[in-house]
């Protein structure tokens, strides 16, 4: 299987896995999904933090110019969203 294409078994899991971290939600007597408040935080919290953090560190990594206090912060925030992305409770 290519890069980047999915298999109707790998989106189905996915979506699952979105309903059950209460992301989407189904609408009620059809197919189609849609976030939920929750989701739209989360929506908005990551567009932020990409826009505030990630982009411009990125953009810095490239040039080999990030700080080591940015980096430890940016390997905190790794394993905070990995521990998210198995089901762990973010800390405070």
């Amino acid at each position: 299987m290519s890069t980047g294409t999915h298999s109707s078994r790998q989106a189905t899991h996915g979506l699952q896995r979105l309903r059950l971290l209460v992301i989407i939600e189904r609408i009620p007597s059809s197919h189609p999904y849609r976030l939920t408040p929750a989701g739209h935080r989360l929506a908005l919290v990551y567009c932020r933090i990409h826009r505030r953090t990630l982009s411009p560190v990125l953009a810095a990594a490239f040039d080999d110019k990030v700080p080591p206090k940015l980096g430890r912060i940016l390997h905190s925030l790794d394993h905070e969203v990995s521990k998210l992305r198995e089901g762990q409770t973010l800390a405070a």
